[in-house]
Formats: structure tokens, sequence, C-alpha cells
């Protein structure tokens, strides 16, 4: 899973302990969770990272200041979660919300 976010997004920040959640359930089904934010302020992000402590988090916190990551997946907006598969295949885009947790059980089989 990757998700797109930013410091200033409040959704994307009251999301943060679904998201934790899901990646903790799903784990130990191989799967794993990128969080890249899209601040461009460095010092925002990295407040943004320690206040809500991202990097105690079961997943790796990375920063797309440029956005050049977000532009290869055409990400305009956020919160935006991808799952892609082992392969590197893209299986879902831009979910948010429930239809993350939806899709998650339809890849895992629940």
């Amino acid at each position: 899973m990757v998700d797109f976010w930013a410091s200033w997004c409040a959704p994307c920040i009251r999301a943060i302990p679904k998201i934790e959640e899901l990646t903790k359930k799903y784990a130990s089904k191989g799967m794993a969770t990128v969080y890249i934010s899209i601040d461009r302020d460095r010092n925002a992000w990295v407040k943004a990272d320690q206040d809500h402590k991202m990097s105690e988090k079961p997943w790796i916190s990375l920063h797309d200041e440029d956005r050049t990551i977000g532009a290869s997946y055409f990400v305009s907006g956020i919160p935006s979660v991808f799952l892609i598969d082992k392969n590197g295949t893209i299986l879902f885009e831009k979910l948010w919300g429930d239809a993350v947790e939806e899709e998650l059980k339809k890849v895992f089989g629940f």
C-alpha cells in the first residue's frame, strides 16, 4: 500500500490510525505500507512526522518534496492510496476511506 499525504491535509491526518490498523492487520499476509508526504516544506513534513510519530509506525515514511513520485502515479489530490502487488502492478488507485479496507479484503480474500 502506498499512501500519499501531507501535513496540512486534515483527512490524511485523521486516517493515520486506520492505515496503521490495516497495515498491522495485513502484515502477516505480506503487505507493507509506504507513506509518502507531498509537503513542499521539508520542515512541515519533519514536524508532522514527529508529531504523529510516523517513524514509530509499521511503515516507511518518505518525503516527496518535489512531487516527482506523486507525479509518476498521477496523484492530483490527497489523500490518495494505491494498492500495488509484489510485481509492481497497480491493483487499485486513488482510494480513500472505507474503499481502502474493502479493496484490501478483496486482495487478501476476506
